[in-house]
């Protein structure tokens, strides 16, 4: 890697760390007064997506500007909460959750926002210790999520990290027979709804003996 190279890597690292202090820096349970947990259980893996829908709702007649504070505010009270947690499919929900606040964010232009939450989401799934199926669930919401917000620079690095992780998910889940292709079908609709015919193509010829 070039010296050039290595500093601004550095550069980026420097900002990431800026901007999360700065969008924490103040941040209390403010909005976590204004939207409480819903009152069920803490092993509802439904649990912070509920929280979330419930806290965007009582929200929904707010200007724009204070919609943006308030939901920078449930993303950080979401992932405090998420940080006290060491149930797994609880956590996975959470990072799914952060996934559609991210996008409500989009949604009214609040990229530093979304940076942050960004970082959330894949801190929880580390948290979660979630393996390469339950990863690429919530990754592929979040793939979605870029498209419709036409975010290329961040799709496209994160179809690439989806189809990098083709070969360690398993050949059979719980809840799907064939958990790979799905994987792979999912990537192969959010390419053709971006627009990627090229890599579309592609993908379906590198993956075929997949989609037989």
């Amino acid at each position: 890697m070039s010296k050039k190279s290595i500093q601004m890597k550095g550069y980026k690292v420097l900002y990431t760390l800026i901007l999360l202090a700065s969008l924490t820096l103040g941040q209390s349970q403010a909005t976590a007064n204004e939207c409480p947990p819903p009152a069920i259980s803490d092993q509802n893996t439904l649990y912070y997506s509920t929280w979330a829908h419930n806290c965007f709702e009582s929200l929904k007649d707010n200007s724009d500007t204070k919609k943006i504070t308030q939901l920078r505010d449930l993303s950080y009270s979401l992932h405090m909460h998420m940080k006290k947690h060491d149930n797994r499919d609880v956590l996975i929900n959470g990072a799914a959750a952060l996934s559609w606040v991210l996008n409500k964010q989009g949604h009214l232009g609040d990229d530093d926002g979304m940076e942050l939450n960004n970082m959330r989401i894949y801190q929880t799934l580390k948290q979660a210790d979630a393996n390469a199926y339950e990863r690429a669930k919530v990754l592929i919401l979040l793939a979605h999520y870029w498209r419709k917000l036409d975010k290329d620079e961040y799709l496209t690095p994160l179809l690439k990290e989806l189809l990098a992780s083709i070969p360690k998910i398993p050949l059979v889940a719980p809840d799907h027979d064939h958990p790979q292709r799905y994987v792979l079908n999912a990537i192969l609709s959010i390419q053709k709804s971006a627009k990627m015919h090229d890599w579309h193509n592609q993908t379906q010829d590198k993956f075929k003996s997949l989609l037989n």
